[in-house]
C-alpha cells in the first residue's frame, strides 16, 4: 500500500473568521512540510475577525496568507486535494456540507464559536484565546498521528478516535 509523505486538510466554519483561520494557521505552522492546510466558510465574511488576527500577531502567527473564502472555491473543477475536512465549530452542526471529491476523511470538532460571545474587548480576547487553546491541542494531536505512516483507512480510525476521547479537545493527550 502507498503511504503519503504530505496531508492535506481543509477547516470548515460558518463565517471563516475565527477558529478555521486559526486551525489553518497552526495546522500550516506546526506541519513543518507534512501538512498544507486551508480554511473556508459556507457563509464566508470576506474578512478575519479583528480578535483573530489580533490574538494570531500577539502569538507570532503570520497572518500575511490568511484570508476568508467561501467553500465553493474548494468544490470548483480543480480543487487542490483533500485528505481530511475538519468542521470546527458548533454552529456547523447539521449543517449542509458540499461533496468532497476524493472521499476525504471528515471529522466534526464542537468548539464555540468565539465572534458570538458578548463582553468587553478584553473578555472577548480571553474566549478567542480558549479556543486557540483548544484548536492548538486538536492540531498537535493531528500532526502527532499523521507524522506516522499510515494508510488512510488507518489515519481516519486514529483521527476518529481522538474526536471520541477529546471531547472539545479537554483532558490529556494520549501517545499515539
Amino acid at each position: 500500500m502507498k503511504f503519503k509523505e504530505k496531508y492535506n486538510f481543509l477547516f470548515l466554519c460558518t463565517g471563516n473568521s475565527e477558529p478555521c483561520i486559526i486551525a489553518e494557521s497552526l495546522l500550516n505552522r506546526i506541519g513543518n512540510g507534512k501538512f498544507f492546510a486551508y480554511s473556508a466558510g459556507n457563509n464566508s465574511t470576506g474578512k478575519i475577525h479583528p480578535c483573530t488576527n489580533k490574538l494570531l500577531k500577539t502569538l507570532n502567527v503570520d497572518t500575511s496568507e490568511l484570508r476568508s473564502k467561501n467553500w465553493g472555491v474548494f468544490v470548483s473543477q480543480r480543487p487542490p486535494q483533500r485528505d481530511c475536512v475538519v468542521a470546527v465549530c458548533d454552529n456547523a452542526a447539521g449543517k449542509a456540507c458540499p461533496i468532497w471529491l476524493g472521499a476525504p476523511i471528515k471529522l466534526h470538532w464542537f468548539l464555540p464559536d468565539p465572534a458570538g460571545f458578548k463582553g468587553s474587548g478584553k473578555e472577548i480576547l480571553a474566549v478567542f484565546r480558549n479556543v486557540y487553546v483548544l484548536i492548538e491541542k486538536g492540531t498537535q494531536i493531528i500532526a502527532n498521528v499523521a507524522r506516522h505512516k499510515f494508510d488512510k483507512m488507518v489515519l481516519e480510525k486514529k483521527l476518529n478516535q481522538i474526536v471520541k476521547t477529546h471531547s472539545n479537545f479537554s483532558g490529556t493527550q494520549e501517545n499515539d
